[in-house]
């Protein structure tokens, strides 16, 4: 079980969605997370995980410490929590979307209508009519302690602005983006009216081969800046083609290929 890592998170496409569907329908819109949430997740019998051991804990020679409940910071942790929120939610009720599994949901024909709970590891994204929001975080408190955030303002470092008299939702992640820049360095650029040249290619001619280059290379959050960019096509789309030219050298990006102002 130690590859066994794999733990469902919502698609852009699934958040940008489930945004649409409250404004079109008019439903309710509000984000919840859990509390310790790696800590409720039970480790099955048949699942032998262990830490080692802590300076100041005395095991007898030839034992070890066996977990019984996920952990942060271990690799399994979140796919042990996924499996825990797959059980717990069903058996509340809710069907798991076979298309995005970490999208759960309660028909139309449900007592509560037509309900949408998009998960981000211990996020929740909370969509249905107004008079059922109460019964629905009811039954996530009845399964887990909860942060009951109402009104989605923020969701993972996206920005919700509503007017529901008007139908109207706007959403930016200028916060992040600032924050990112700083943490790259980039604050200062104004940067290219296009994400990247249209006509950008990426070779292995541009991957470092001498010691030099490699370890200049090991210096530049490449990976860091590309994920970064795959996570701004929810409000960026025009990122979309830069981001997913700029990931294929993720596994070896080379000097050439990373020019702040452009890429």
């Amino acid at each position: 079980h130690y590859n066994k890592t794999h733990a469902s998170v919502a698609a852009i496409m699934t958040i940008f969605l489930t945004c649409i569907l409250a404004v079109e329908t008019d439903m309710a819109l509000h984000n919840t997370d859990l509390k310790a949430a790696y800590l409720t997740a039970p480790i099955e019998p048949d699942i032998e995980m262990f830490i080692e051991t802590p300076p100041t804990v005395t095991v007898p020679e030839g034992w070890g410490l066996r977990l019984v409940k996920a952990l942060y910071g271990s690799k399994q942790g979140a796919q042990r929590l996924d499996v825990h929120k797959e059980k717990q939610l069903t058996k509340a009720g809710f069907i798991r979307s076979c298309a995005e599994p970490s999208l759960y949901f309660l028909p139309r024909d449900s007592r509560h209508g037509l309900v949408l709970l998009c998960t981000v590891v211990d996020d929740f994204l909370i969509c249905c009519k107004d008079e059922h929001m109460p019964h629905i975080k009811d039954k996530l408190r009845a399964i887990w302690t909860i942060t009951d955030h109402g009104t989605t303002e923020w969701f993972i470092n996206l920005k919700i602005c509503r007017n529901r008299r008007e139908g109207i939702m706007k959403l930016h992640q200028t916060t992040y983006a600032e924050a990112k820049a700083r943490e790259f360095g980039l604050q200062n650029d104004a940067g290219p009216i296009l994400p990247m040249p249209p006509s950008a290619r990426l070779s292995k001619t541009m991957v470092p081969d001498d010691k030099e280059g490699k370890e200049a290379m090991s210096k530049i959050p490449y990976r860091s800046m590309t994920g970064s960019a795959n996570y701004f096509r929810l409000t960026r789309p025009d990122l979309a083609v830069a981001a997913s030219i700029n990931s294929q050298a993720n596994s070896a990006g080379g000097l050439s290929m990373y020019t702040p102002p452009n890429n």
